[in-house]
């Protein structure tokens, strides 16, 4: 469940994300995305983490430029910086991009328990509105609709919050969509199973043409090679006709298990 969850975040704000690091380039006008992402989204409780992570975002990758500074510059001229001058701006923005790191993750994990919760209540049949939902989270009703409605919207939850009524409505596209993963699943493992007996087919008939090859090779009247029981040494030998061996003498006879 988490795991589908943090997906869905991933996907609602990823273009957001994504962008940071080109961003970076256009400092300080770049820094304007985090009051722009509050804006956009700050009625979603869930996604109150995200901002550490556009800060992390920044800072690691300032740390990553400063450290191709810091290459560049052992072996020419930079602007009139110096090794020491991109360690000083590079040290900070490693420390800040760790520390936001942490904090991203701390509260990020926090968020996912609160969807989590949500979820659990949603799916209970004990909760049929969306008030009951946040009066036992503690949470505002907008920010328990925008919650399961957000898990609706990225296929996780089964169920939407009726804007008119404060119901939770049973998502009749859900369960259509839910079937038409089972049946690619099941399709899926069909084709898996059809490429398994295929192989194996294939395998049988290329021993069964590895058998008919030995027939073949058995009914040719042409020469055998055989190894003299006397001496070990090679010999030819023909069906049907008696032969010996030319340095020992022994005897030389077609085997039975070729006839």
């Amino acid at each position: 469940m988490r795991e589908q969850l943090d997906a869905a975040i991933d996907r609602k704000v990823g273009n957001w994300l994504g962008w940071q690091m080109f961003y970076v380039i256009l400092y300080p006008i770049a820094l304007l995305q985090i009051p722009l992402f509050w804006i956009r989204f700050a009625r979603h409780e869930y996604l109150r983490g995200q901002n550490f992570g556009i800060l992390m975002i920044h800072f690691l990758a300032l740390a990553f430029l400063s450290l191709i500074g810091i290459i560049v510059a052992a072996f020419t001229d930079v602007w009139g910086f110096t090794v020491i001058d991109f360690v000083i701006l590079g040290l900070p923005c490693l420390v800040l991009g760790l520390v936001f790191a942490g904090f991203y993750g701390s509260i990020n994990n926090r968020k996912l328990a609160l969807l989590e919760r949500y979820h659990a209540l949603a799916m209970d049949e004990n909760y049929t509105h969306v008030g009951e939902i946040a009066a036992q989270m503690g949470r505002s009703v907008t920010a328990a609709a925008l919650a399961l409605n957000f898990m609706n919207e990225y296929g996780v939850l089964p169920y939407y919050v009726d804007e008119a009524t404060g119901e939770l409505i049973h998502d009749e596209e859900y369960e259509e969509l839910a079937e038409e993963d089972e049946d690619e699943e099941e399709e899926e493992e069909e084709d898996e199973e059809w490429d398994e007996e295929e192989t194996e087919g294939e395998a049988e008939v290329e021993v069964e043409y590895e058998d008919d090859e030995e027939d073949v090779d058995v009914v040719d009247d042409g020469p055998l090679t055989i190894e003299c029981a006397g001496c070990g040494s090679k010999a030819q030998i023909y069906r049907g006709q008696a032969a010996t061996c030319e340095y020992c003498a022994t005897p030389l006879s077609w085997p039975a298990r070729v006839s």
